[in-house]
């Protein structure tokens, strides 16, 4: 069970605060334990997740040592890749719900490098790259800025001096 003031991931929201635990009856007035989240990219949402339910994925964040092994894994990850294999919108999808660090890394590492052949052809990205890279990169670049304590648009900065 998370405390207040807990920080988790919550599916594809990404990095919630856990700002309080309530009773609420929302369904058929029947009470039910709820964690009240409050969302990091989201400022004025507010989420209310039932306690005993795991419909909706969640789990503490990664540590900073684990951030930081992550951003030095990321050169690893990326030569693993296939070029060869094409990705699909399941092959996308698939990676977003399997929330690992390693497969967002993989996914925005697919994409990116899709991103940069259309590019070099002067085309974009079509809707479906987009959707997911957008995906992709915020639930990555949330949690590891909440773990690394930098603002959410420096994360990929930092990870590019990291990698220097």
């Amino acid at each position: 069970m998370y405390k207040i003031g807990d920080k988790v991931i919550y599916g594809q929201t990404g990095v919630c605060e856990v700002t309080d635990i309530c009773e609420k009856a929302f369904i058929k007035n029947q009470k039910r334990e709820y964690y009240v989240l409050k969302p990091y990219n989201f400022e004025n949402n507010i989420i209310y997740a039932p306690v005993n339910d795991n419909k909706v994925f969640m789990r503490e964040l990664i540590t900073k040592s684990e951030a930081e092994d992550l951003i030095k894994s990321i050169p690893i990850i990326v030569e693993k890749l296939s070029k060869s294999e094409e990705a699909t919108k399941e092959d996308y999808i698939a990676k977003i719900n399997n929330h690992s660090l390693e497969e967002l890394v993989e996914l925005t590492a697919i994409i990116y490098s899709k991103k940069l052949s259309v590019a070099k052809m002067k085309k974009r990205l079509n809707a479906i790259d987009e959707k997911y890279i957008k995906i992709g990169e915020n639930l990555l670049f949330s949690e590891l800025s909440a773990v690394l304590g930098i603002p959410i648009d420096s994360v990929q900065g930092y990870i590019e001096d990291k990698l220097k």
